[in-house]
């Protein structure tokens, strides 16, 4: 239900209401201001919904008192239905929701956009957050919901506080909890992915989205190209990888990474840990983008070598129970 309907809805009753107190008329005035005030299809923020309900229910209980048959009783249920299914409110209690149709400055609507959809000219930095701890030292991360980041777990500490920046780095938020893979092993780096819960969640708009996770299972093929740190890096093949880490360093690869990379002068280096591979969903022009690899380790830099990172495809399932467990939703994520 939109707000078209809204008034459609709400005109009924104006007769009605010009036969009650002040009282009714402001309530109805302020319902009138939440409709107006972006437009007749457009949806309800959730500031604008709490208006509108309460307004609404001093409206109802007065007519309840004196004609509890007339159609606005039987029309309750469906308008507070329609107000909690217009606005879009966050899967999360926050007050920093944003409705996801927004307008610019020529009246034209702007279309929302979900998860793995980075704005306009950008270069897939969108959902890249910077993690910052006591001694402002930081790494990168990856927002997968407004109140959570995917990041890489050999820069974390238990003891540790971490803030969290977004967007144009303006906007900082507080870790609230810390939650490292059960079998991370920091010899190998397997496991290499922990998730950061924070105090309260971003508001996702222009310059802020969060990034679609990819299915259980879900591994870009070789040659695909991806995003890192505003470089483009095709996915290398597992074992070819390998052979080229073994024969250059006697290094073996853990089969919880993936290779991205291997041309010279174009390669993630230090200070770019936990940064995301972006990788495209569907066609490489369709322009919505999953998370499908966690920066991690390389050997040197910017050499003729693919460097190594976490295949997140394979932790999906980790991510989404302890998503669950924490009460938030896991469709923020989801692009299918």
């Amino acid at each position: 239900m939109n707000k078209r309907e809204y008034y459609k809805i709400i005109s009924k009753y104006q007769l009605y209401i010009l036969q009650e107190t002040m009282n009714q008329f402001i309530s109805l005035f302020v319902v009138f201001c939440a409709i107006g005030r972006l437009g007749a299809d457009s949806p309800l923020t959730s500031e604008e919904q709490e208006h509108v309900k309460d307004n609404l229910e001093k409206i109802y209980n007065s007519w309840q008192r004196k004609r509890p048959t007339d159609k606005f009783h039987n029309n309750r249920d469906k308008i507070f239905e329609g107000l909690v299914t217009t606005s879009r409110t966050a899967p999360f209690n926050s007050d920093d929701s944003k409705p996801d149709q927004k307008w610019d400055f020529a009246g034209n609507r702007k279309e929302k956009r979900g998860c793995g959809f980075p704005k306009m000219g950008d270069s897939k930095s969108s959902w890249t957050v910077r993690i910052m701890n006591a001694d402002h030292s930081s790494f990168y991360g990856s927002l997968i919901h407004p109140q959570v980041v995917l990041t890489a777990a050999h820069h974390i500490s238990v003891w540790e506080k971490y803030k969290v920046r977004a967007g144009k780095w303006d906007d900082k938020i507080s870790v609230l909890k810390t939650m490292v893979h059960p079998k991370f092993d920091q010899r190998n780096l397997a496991n290499n992915v922990a998730l950061l819960f924070l105090a309260k969640s971003f508001s996702l708009d222009d310059d802020i989205n969060v990034i679609c996770l990819p299915e259980q299972g879900g591994i870009p093929s070789p040659g695909t190209e991806c995003f890192s740190s505003s470089l483009v890096l095709p996915i290398i093949e597992f074992y070819k990888c390998q052979d080229q880490l073994r024969t250059r360093s006697g290094t073996s690869l853990h089969n919880t990474f993936i290779c991205a990379g291997g041309k010279r002068g174009v390669d993630t280096c230090r200070g770019d840990g936990g940064a995301p591979l972006a990788c495209p969903i569907g066609s490489a022009h369709g322009q919505r983008y999953q998370l499908s690899g966690i920066v991690s380790w390389g050997i040197d830099c910017y050499q003729e070598v693919p460097a190594a990172y976490t295949n997140v495809a394979l932790f999906r399932d980790w991510i989404d129970i302890q998503m669950k467990a924490q009460g938030l939703e896991t469709s923020v994520y989801t692009a299918w």
